[in-house]
């Protein structure tokens, strides 16, 4: 990879096809700036997005949230490290059996030789149903700490809380 002192990209788009769902995920409006770049000493990258969901194959797309996010990375070759935060917000979303409302997180990252450790967690979920049966699971207040090897696709937890009011 060359090089890179400065790139920006305006309304730009990624899509992501679940095949297990016929559902897909897009991510639209993409803004994204990436700033002194290079494989050898990393650099700094920021992008925010609308997110969109595609049900059953084109029938209805609609709105449900966005994501933000600022990285640095002091290395990408030969393993990546580096720091950063990842918001999202997602108003409502429907994978399968699973739905979320009102799902809030914003995320701190660190990659160090292909691990990255997530500090901070908090998700704010105001309803999950999981099933045909509807089981309503609401106000889910959520911290945790974990790490997730990318080498041996391992997730561990350290630290989880949660908090679920009467």
């Amino acid at each position: 990879l060359p090089p890179i002192e400065f790139l920006e990209i305006e309304r730009g788009e990624i899509e992501f096809q679940l095949n297990s769902t016929g559902q897909s995920l897009k991510f639209s409006d993409i803004k994204f700036k990436l700033f002194n770049f290079s494989p050898q000493r990393g650099g700094k990258f920021h992008f925010k997005c609308q997110i969109k969901q595609q049900i059953q194959s084109g029938e209805i797309t609609k709105n449900i949230g966005y994501a933000e996010g600022n990285f640095e990375f002091i290395t990408l070759l030969p393993t990546p490290v580096g720091k950063g935060q990842l918001k999202l917000n997602i108003s409502e979303l429907e994978l399968g059996l699973i739905s979320f409302q009102e799902f809030f997180a914003n995320i701190s990252l660190d990659l160090n030789k292909g691990v990255w450790n997530v500090s901070t967690l908090s998700p704010l979920v105001s309803a999950l149903k999981i099933g045909k049966e509807e089981i309503s699971i609401r106000d889910i207040l959520s911290d945790f700490t974990a790490n997730y090897n990318l080498k041996n696709k391992e997730l561990k937890f350290k630290i989880f809380n949660s908090e679920i009011p009467n």
